[in-house]
């Protein structure tokens, strides 16, 4: 069974986001774009900062969103900044800085690790500091794993935010 992306918007999803008067998306972990595809029919025009550390999937996220209002940045998000190294799975979004547990392999079979590539880490509430956002804002997250880590490091930004997407998983899949 393959992770499967929730595709946005049910009419019901599209009324709570037109009622915040959603205006700026933040998509932490946008691997090639998917969620962007699908929050831009719902709610167009709307700005959307991308963040994506994986070289190979950033590069397919601008392609993806080139005719969108898209701002994409090919960098990972924590609570420090520099370089490390991140998992790259056969499937690209069950790549993740933590390593993978037992579970995880028995799940989803095709989401095993094939190599790793170093990315550069910054600190969200670093990276958008001299960027005006639009209120109110939509922030979705799927980082694998790592979401304490984002979230220490966005903690101005994530408190701003009218709205959170993150994905959540009751067993643990990486370490940590």
């Amino acid at each position: 069974v393959a992770p499967v992306h929730k595709v946005i918007p049910s009419s019901e999803e599209k009324n709570w986001a037109e009622r915040l008067d959603i205006q700026t998306i933040i998509d932490i972990g946008s691997n090639e774009g998917q969620f962007i595809k699908d929050i831009s029919t719902s709610l167009p025009g709307r700005k959307i900062l991308a963040f994506e550390p994986i070289p190979s999937c950033y590069e397919k996220l601008v392609s993806n969103t080139k005719n969108d209002n898209v701002v994409a940045y090919n960098i990972g998000l924590s609570d420090t900044e520099g370089e490390t190294e991140i998992n790259i799975s056969n499937n690209s979004g069950s790549s993740s800085i933590l390593q993978m547990k037992e579970l995880h392999e028995v799940s989803y079979p095709d989401s095993y690790y094939v190599k790793k590539e170093k990315i550069r880490l910054e600190r969200l509430d670093n990276v958008l500091a001299n960027i005006s956002l639009k209120k109110n804002i939509l922030i979705k997250m799927d980082v694998q794993g790592y979401e304490k880590n984002v979230i220490r490091g966005g903690a101005e930004i994530f408190s701003q935010a009218a709205a959170l997407i993150i994905e959540s998983i009751f067993e643990p899949f990486y370490d940590d």
